[in-house]
């Protein structure tokens, strides 16, 4: 499986940091993509800034648009592939197992859009935040299938784009209902219309949130 690396051109450490993991783990097929910079591209030609506003009652950051711009680049080059792919935001630390999924030859048994390989911030109070007490298995770990009832997701919405797998038709989904302006945010996955979405039981990467802050602004 093909992994996609978002990293800022500027975030040279973010990237030594990335490049050290995939060395120790031995992971070749990868590539860096350039993050978009938010506060040096944003205009109204590519962000509906009203229709952003009418979806969450407050304005948009620039860091959030380049964040969502970002991640449909990557997209864009999955669609071309026809593949499933893996995306990686350049702060995570990976466990070592992932090494499993990466270089399984086995498809992925069962249906999906996206499955989430990072925990949600809420997960240590609420440990099955978003799920549904259904898993599926794939290379010996398990899958928990994440809620769609209209209800719980406005209660328990599983916004993330850490790490993540994705196909091609639902990276397509996003990309019709994101584009051609920004009006969403990246990770508002249930309103691109993405009903198959599952969660590692296992966390395979965590945000390394001490030595790196967020670079959304």
């Amino acid at each position: 499986m093909k992994l996609y690396i978002l990293n800022m051109k500027t975030d040279i450490a973010r990237k030594e940091f990335i490049l050290d993991q995939l060395n120790i783990l031995k992971i070749k097929n990868y590539e860096f993509v350039e993050a978009v910079n938010g506060k040096e591209h944003i205009s109204d030609n590519n962000c509906d800034r009203d229709k952003f506003k009418s979806q969450y009652c407050r304005d948009i950051l620039p860091g959030e648009w380049g964040c969502a711009t970002s991640h449909i680049q990557i997209y864009d080059k999955i669609i071309e592939s026809n593949e499933i792919s893996m995306i990686l935001e350049d702060d995570v630390i990976f466990d070592a197992e992932i090494i499993n999924i990466i270089k399984s030859t086995k498809p992925i048994p069962f249906d999906f859009d996206v499955i989430f390989l990072n925990k949600h911030h809420t997960s240590d109070i609420f440990p099955n935040y978003g799920g549904t007490n259904e898993y599926l298995e794939y290379e010996n770990f398990r899958f928990e299938r994440l809620h769609t009832d209209r209800i719980k997701i406005v209660l328990m919405p599983y916004w993330t784009t850490a790490s993540y797998i994705i196909t091609p038709t639902a990276a397509k989904k996003v990309k019709q209902i994101n584009t051609p302006k920004i009006h969403r945010l990246a990770d508002s996955w249930y309103d691109f219309g993405l009903e198959k979405m599952f969660k590692s039981e296992k966390e395979f990467f965590k945000q390394n949130q001490k030595t790196f802050a967020s670079t959304v602004r």
